[in-house]
Parts: structure tokens; sequence; C-alpha cells
């Protein structure tokens, strides 16, 4: 029984796919991450709307990775009330850095 594993490797063998596909996951990573901190910090999305000057829809537009509300300076409005920050990394190193940024969050534990 093929399972959805089997069916995205054979999809991302697409260029294409692969693209669009990447593309999203990091969309859904941003607002999964300021979200996160957004709970974390006990605000409600109205909270942070209103610190960084933007509407709750918006807020909630980012977190749920809708397109219309990504473009680089609404992303970086909702990020820095946050203490956030955007970075851009090259691909090829961002293997490199996840496993360093886990390694220093297990040694902070």
């Amino acid at each position: 029984m093929r399972t959805f594993r089997d069916d995205l490797k054979e999809m991302m063998q697409n260029h294409l796919f692969k693209k669009r596909y990447e593309e999203e996951k990091e969309r859904l990573f941003i607002g999964y991450q300021i979200r996160q901190e957004r709970r974390r910090r006990k605000l409600s999305q109205k909270d942070l709307a209103k610190m960084a000057g933007l509407t709750a829809r918006q807020i909630s537009q980012i977190e749920t990775a809708e397109e219309k509300a990504h473009d680089l300076a609404t992303l970086l409005r909702a990020a820095s009330p946050l203490g956030l920050t955007l970075m851009l990394v090259p691909q090829n190193r961002v293997a490199y850095l996840n496993r360093t940024l886990r390694s220093a969050a297990a040694i902070a534990a």
C-alpha cells in the first residue's frame, strides 16, 4: 500500500513541484514561529497586531501562511515586537545551522 511519503517522494522528482513545496514549507515555518512566540508570551493576535501596527486579520494570515500576508515588511513588523528577526541563510548551510542551534538549545536546557 502506498503512503503519503511514497507519493511525496515521487512528486519531489518534479523540480517545479519541489521548488513550490520548499517555498510553502518556509512560509508555514515562519508563521509557526511567530505563532509559537506569540503564544509563549501569552499575547492574543489582537495584542500582537496592536504592537506591530497591523490588524488581527494580518497576524492570522501570517500564522496560517496565507499568501497575501507575506510581504517582507509585514513579516518584519509582526516579528519585531516578539524579539524575532528574519535571517537569510545560504541553502547549503541550513542543515549545519539547524544542527548548531539544536546543540546550543540542548546545552542550554
